[in-house]
């Protein structure tokens, strides 16, 4: 029997592991190597996909000559079907095999990196997932700039073809909490679904193109969709970025605004620690290791990563006023409860007094604080 792939620890400082993916056709085995590398000493392209449903299991890789530990989920194996090329090495950091999973200090050493990782890659590949709902109809729509703006301004996208295109926004993988920091750091973005590929140029263009569009279209099914849908949020987010060559710092590459723009797109993780460590890589306020990822598993380190995150949300709010403040400490609690942390008198004293308000305002079930919560989610970012 074959020697099962073995993780052996990374270098302190700087490392990761990148995967050369071999070359081979769609349905040959897929092979590939690891090797250890400084963070800044070989090019490479990072994939952001959607991890999905930890049973819906594929087969089993190979690594370094020898079969993986475990069986890849079936979104990450079509992903490395679809990326492989014929005839050479796609050299690719793909967090579910360049971390071994099974080493809580590395995975949150490696977690902390992850910023660096994407912003640092030459491309990243935005893996929506296999083909369906015609969606290889909608990727050839959406690679037709020109001709897609034509026929949207003119009225002439006939149902068939909204029906297609309007699903591509709303897949799962956009409510994904860390698309976050994949989408806005990525210097260069590559946008597949299936065999089809998009520029990210292309894929923005659809998305301006159709909510957009004309108030008479705006007021249809399929343009209330758009306006809506989870790819929207996203794009709009790398729109805000400052240029590369200023020292521009937006307010809402804070923390505090991540946090809050995860809430409000109901962005969804398969641990809670990633509504919080997910948002570090991507906020300005966390560059110093200020927010340290600890995957132990247990409510403490839960509870622990919450109320270090707001000290550092503090920062952007210490001007409020009071009631501003309490409308914040709300969220907080709310967050708690997105988080799954048991709402304790201890846990509300904690939050009341990193915010600076009375415990007794945050009972959220009664009194003025329901209403201070209620005005303060109408408001837009």
């Amino acid at each position: 029997m074959d020697d099962i792939y073995a993780y052996k620890p990374l270098e302190p400082g700087d490392s990761i592991r990148l995967l050369a993916l071999h070359p081979g056709h769609r349905d040959d085995p897929i092979t590939c190597t690891l090797s250890h590398t400084h963070i800044e000493a070989r090019p490479y392209r990072a994939l952001s996909y959607e991890w999905g449903d930890e049973n819906d299991l594929g087969g089993i890789i190979t690594v370094n000559g020898m079969p993986f530990p475990r069986r890849i989920q079936n979104n990450l194996e079509s992903a490395l079907r679809e990326i492989r090329t014929s005839d050479e090495d796609v050299v690719l950091w793909i967090d579910a095999l360049c971390i071994n999973q099974d080493d809580i200090s590395e995975k949150g050493h490696q977690v902390a990196m992850m910023g660096k990782v994407f912003r640092g890659a030459d491309s990243v590949i935005a893996w929506l997932g296999p083909e369906s709902d015609n969606s290889e109809m909608a990727m050839d729509l959406i690679s037709d700039k020109i001709t897609l703006l034509k026929r949207t301004e003119q009225g002439q996208l006939k149902d068939a073809e909204h029906e297609a295109l309007i699903p591509i926004a709303c897949r799962s993988y956009w409510s994904r909490v860390w698309i976050v920091q994949e989408f806005f750091l990525a210097k260069s973005l590559e946008i597949r679904c299936g065999t089809k590929a998009v520029s990210y140029d292309e894929f923005e263009n659809y998305i301006e193109v159709l909510s957009l569009a004309d108030k008479q279209f705006r007021k249809t099914y399929w343009g209330r969709r758009i306006s809506s849908a989870p790819a929207y949020a996203h794009i709009s987010a790398r729109l805000i970025q400052p240029a590369p060559d200023t020292d521009y710092k937006p307010f809402n590459n804070h923390l505090l605004m991540w946090l809050r723009r995860s809430y409000d797109c109901k962005s969804q993780a398969s641990n809670p620690r990633d509504y919080i460590y997910a948002l570090v890589g991507v906020s300005d306020d966390c560059v110093r290791g200020e927010l340290v990822p600890d995957y132990t598993d247990n409510e403490e380190t839960l509870r622990d990563a919450l109320l270090k995150a707001i000290p550092i949300c503090m920062k952007s709010l210490h001007r409020l006023h009071r009631k501003d403040r309490l409308s914040w400490a709300c969220f907080f609690i709310k967050y708690a409860q997105k988080l799954g942390i048991t709402l304790d008198a201890e846990l509300q004293s904690h939050v009341a007094r990193l915010m600076y308000v009375n415990t007794e305002d945050l009972k959220l079930e009664k009194g003025p604080v329901s209403q201070f919560f209620a005005s303060f989610y109408t408001k837009k970012l």
